[in-house]
C-alpha cells in the first residue's frame, strides 16, 4: 500500500487538464500465480483482493486497470490462477469481469 499512496499522491496528475477519469493513472496488481520466490507479486486470494479494496477507497487518483502475473515456465495453471484472481477482484470491486485485463507473461 506504500506504493500506492505514493503513486496516488504524486504532483502532475491534478494539472492535466482532462475528465476526472482522465486524470487517475491505471496500474496493473502483479499476482504471483506460481508461488515461486523468485517472483514478486502479491499472493492470490486475501492479500490479492484486500489490497484491491484499500486501493479502491483510499487512492483516488489510481484506477486498478488489470492484473499481471509472469508464471512458471510450461505450467499453464498459473493462466488459469489469474483468471481466477480477476473474477475475485471484480467481485470485491463491483465492477464486470471484462473490465480488468490480464498481462501474462514476458514480452521478448
Amino acid at each position: 500500500m506504500k506504493l500506492a499512496n505514493k503513486l496516488n499522491n504524486a504532483d502532475g496528475l491534478e494539472d492535466y487538464e482532462g475528465s476526472e477519469d482522465d486524470k487517475k493513472l491505471g496500474i496493473y496488481l502483479q499476482v504471483n500465480t506460481s508461488g515461486e520466490e523468485s517472483k514478486s507479486g502479491l499472493a492470490p486470494g486475501s492479500e490479492l483482493v484486500d489490497l484491491a479494496k484499500d486501493i479502491a477507497a483510499n487512492c483516488p487518483r489510481l484506477s486498478i486497470n488489470g492484473l499481471m502475473t509472469i508464471g512458471a515456465p510450461g505450467d499453464l495453471s498459473c493462466f488459469d490462477a489469474l483468471v481466477k484472481c480477476r473474477e475475485e477482484v471484480a467481485e470485491a470491486l463491483g465492477v464486470e469481469t471484462d473490465s480488468l485485463d490480464l498481462s501474462m507473461g514476458m514480452s521478448g
